[in-house]
């Protein structure tokens, strides 16, 4: 039985001594994952940690900003044929609402005139034909002032409104 006990207590004393293997951890740096589509992205990068060295990480993904959706940035590093990777999930959204323009037309009448509602522009970085809701009525019949209000809604969901204001006088 000793003889089974001395080798097992050798192995287990010459284990000990091997070098432990540092831990790898890697963490993102502080970059913007999600943004506006057109405007510009910044890339916080990666970095791996082992042990007390630290690697910058590469990456070789790009992110378009021109068009709306999700890019996954991978990054790596390759130290003594080992394979480290992290990623970024960065977001391109549509932030901007739509642009309306007052139309020019006639917005001060007299009781009993007809007065035809001049409308607006609209126009959007990614919609092509925003949805615009006109609410507010005019009573050419009764004088005083009125509002119409124009609202624009892009496919994101963004909102955009103008006032027009129309004027009955006597």
């Amino acid at each position: 039985m000793n003889r089974l006990i001395i080798p097992f207590l050798l192995i287990l004393l010459l284990a000990s001594c091997l070098p432990a293997t540092p831990e790898a951890t890697t963490s993102l740096g502080a970059g913007i994952d999600i943004v506006g589509i057109g405007d510009t992205w910044i890339d916080g990068g990666c970095e791996l940690t082992l042990g007390n060295e630290t690697y910058d990480m590469t990456t070789t993904t790009t992110v378009d900003t021109a068009v709306i959706g999700e890019t996954t940035v991978i990054y790596t590093h390759t130290l003594d044929d080992t394979n480290y990777r992290c990623e970024r999930i960065v977001k391109v959204i549509d932030d901007t609402s739509p642009t309306l323009t007052l139309l020019a037309g006639l917005d001060t009448i007299a009781v009993g005139d007809t007065w035809v509602d001049a409308g607006v522009t609209v126009s959007d970085d990614v919609t092509s034909e925003p949805l615009v809701q006109v609410d507010g009525t005019v009573d050419t019949t009764v004088a005083g002032t009125y509002t119409v209000t124009y609202t624009a809604t892009d496919e994101a969901g963004n909102v955009a409104t103008i006032v027009r204001v129309v004027t009955v006088t006597e």
